[in-house]
């Protein structure tokens, strides 16, 4: 369950009040499948696929289907194929919806989305909004800006483990966990007893299990599998990492300051914008272990610093990151769009 999926979730909620909502994706997950509770939400499934012909063909008939079946005032996407899927049905009079697209992520490649015909495009950070405009050439008129936003959470309080850190992410390259452990060879040199908990699970999961036997790291690091309540971990932590390659605007920082946790993290892309380098947290270059290690040493050692950063993070998250916030934004486009 990743940051566009969790957005996903939480406007699914705030609008199965106003609107009958309609969930489209190509699996079948426990986290789609307890929102049929809500008598206005509903999951759909798409098979989906762009290297299998059957499944190409079928993903475009059950598009139609639904369309034809639920007459959308609104179609909101939030995958850049999907959008240019839409694009091509919205063409058609007998399809007379309004398409959303929200972009999570800075792309470098994929220029044929150039050719998706939404009414309005929103970006999570500054970095997607200026990816959408200049690379992707969007009418700057059709972009908005709607950062990404997460409640405050009020559960149950978990007693701090001495010397332990916290990463919250998919396990793919994207997220960069084989820089980090291998800055952990440098941070257990330092500080013997200093823990690394992974939370989240993916492709890598058994390569990088290796890498940190291979490194005699297994009494430092452990692998915790995916969580349905990661905030359980990330209070139990002194504070967080993420040293992700690229980002569009993660939402485990704001989970880190919604709950008075610094971070040290990789200044790429939407990152920066949420972790401000000694003023929130530690910003260090993406892929450069040695700076890592030094980041993530300062913050166990220094327990006054960690303290402010988190106290500056957490005022940052309530004056520009709190749920409230980004589904205002969307109530405004949905209002505009929905007749």
């Amino acid at each position: 369950m990743g940051g566009a999926e969790k957005i996903i979730l939480q406007l699914a909620e705030y609008f199965s009040s106003q609107y009958r909502v309609y969930i489209l994706s190509d699996d079948n997950r426990h986290d789609w499948k307890k929102l049929n509770t809500y008598a206005s939400i509903r999951h759909l499934y798409v098979p989906y696929g762009t290297k299998n012909i059957l499944k190409v063909v079928l993903s475009l008939l059950f598009l139609a289907f639904y369309l034809i079946i639920y007459k959308p005032s609104l179609v909101h996407c939030h995958h850049r194929r999907i959008t240019l899927i839409f694009s091509v049905y919205k063409s058609l009079p007998v399809f007379p919806f309004r398409l959303l697209h929200t972009s999570h992520n800075v792309f470098e490649y994929g220029r044929f989305f150039r050719q998706a015909k939404a009414d309005l495009y929103t970006g999570v950070s500054r970095s997607v909004i200026n990816n959408l405009s200049e690379f992707f050439r969007f009418d700057q008129n059709k972009i908005q800006l709607i950062y990404n936003g997460i409640a405050e959470y009020n559960g149950k309080e978990f007693p701090v483990k001495a010397k332990s850190a916290v990463t919250v992410a998919r396990l793919t390259e994207q997220k960069g966990h084989i820089y980090l452990i291998r800055a952990w060879v440098d941070v257990v040199a330092h500080i013997p007893e200093a823990a690394l908990y992974i939370v989240g699970d993916g492709e890598l999961r058994e390569k990088l299990e290796r890498d940190v036997a291979d490194l005699n790291l297994s009494k430092n690091v452990f692998f915790e599998g995916f969580q349905s309540n990661p905030m359980e971990w990330i209070l139990q932590a002194e504070f967080c990492i993420l040293p992700s390659l690229w980002e569009g605007l993660p939402l485990f920082p704001l989970e880190a300051f919604s709950v008075k946790r610094t971070i040290t993290a990789t200044a790429v892309d939407g990152t920066s914008e949420v972790v401000v380098d000694k003023k929130t947290g530690l910003l260090v270059p993406p892929q450069d272990v040695d700076r890592l290690a030094e980041a993530i040493i300062f913050l166990f050692e220094d327990r006054e610093a960690r303290e402010r950063l988190a106290g500056d993070g957490y005022k940052t998250f309530a004056a520009n990151f709190t749920l409230d916030k980004m589904l205002n934004a969307y109530k405004n486009i949905y209002q505009q769009f929905i007749v």
